[in-house]
């Protein structure tokens, strides 16, 4: 009784959110997607985790079918943080920290004037979405989504809020593939800017660090971030670009 009464619920909250849609100026008929995430957000209510997982993704599916993105994506988004509590609380962990590091990602997108207009209440969903993930999510995952975060905005050029973004990633992810990643775009950031003596102690730091991997990626991006300006680089830093090159031109044919 209960699902039925959220169903019947659930279409109404579709039906609003789809007139509200056509009025903002989206194209065409959207009942499906949002019908989907109004649904799906009901079952994860009542606790049904699978019916739940299954309407949000037919619902992020559909979004990303429609050519208005700038008025699609806040919905995107809120369908990754569902789809991060859903899985959450169905014993998901992994999926979980994925779906929240690329909601994170995701919400720098939300941040001009446009994503705003003519969703009204449903912005206040979305906050209420993240803020609700953001309690019940491992810290790891909101530090990866700093990295995913960092990724969006350097493709929007907003290089300086990436920097930030990677470096305070890199304070709190583990030794690992994404901490050095994340290093590995902030050491180049800090060239680009012109803050060289900073950018030196940051390659040190993290040639140090990484010293004895035997991760070829590792290495082909260390050499990619210590080489990227044609700086002198300490000995500590040439001497471990040099080991990575050596590896690489012995185990990789040209």
């Amino acid at each position: 009784k209960v699902r039925a009464v959220i169903s019947r619920f659930s279409r109404v909250i579709g039906d609003h959110i789809d007139r509200r849609g056509n009025r903002s100026g989206i194209p065409g008929k959207l009942g499906p997607p949002f019908l989907f995430l109004a649904q799906g957000i009901g079952q994860y209510r009542t606790g049904n985790y699978a019916a739940a997982r299954r309407l949000l993704q037919d619902s992020f599916r559909l979004f990303g079918r429609i050519r208005r993105a700038d008025r699609i994506r806040p919905f995107q988004v809120m369908c990754r943080y569902y789809l991060a509590l859903t899985a959450h609380h169905a014993g998901n962990r992994q999926e979980a920290i994925d779906q929240f590091a690329n909601a994170m990602g995701g919400m720098s997108h939300l941040d001009d004037d446009g994503a705003h207009t003519g969703i009204g209440e449903n912005w206040i969903m979305l906050l209420s979405a993240q803020r609700e993930a953001g309690t019940v999510i491992p810290k790891k995952a909101i530090h990866l989504g700093y990295f995913h975060r960092g990724n969006a905005l350097m493709h929007q050029r907003r290089y300086q809020e990436a920097l930030v973004d990677y470096r305070r990633a890199m304070r709190h992810l583990p030794k690992s593939f994404w901490h050095h990643d994340a290093a590995m775009r902030a050491g180049i950031l800090l060239a680009y800017f012109g803050r060289l003596d900073e950018y030196k102690q940051h390659c040190q730091t993290i040639t140090q660090q990484y010293a004895d991997t035997e991760n070829i990626v590792i290495m082909e991006r260390t050499l990619k971030m210590c080489l990227f300006s044609d700086i002198a680089q300490p000995t500590a830093v040439t001497d471990v670009t040099a080991k990575f090159s050596n590896y690489i031109e012995r185990n990789f044919e040209r």
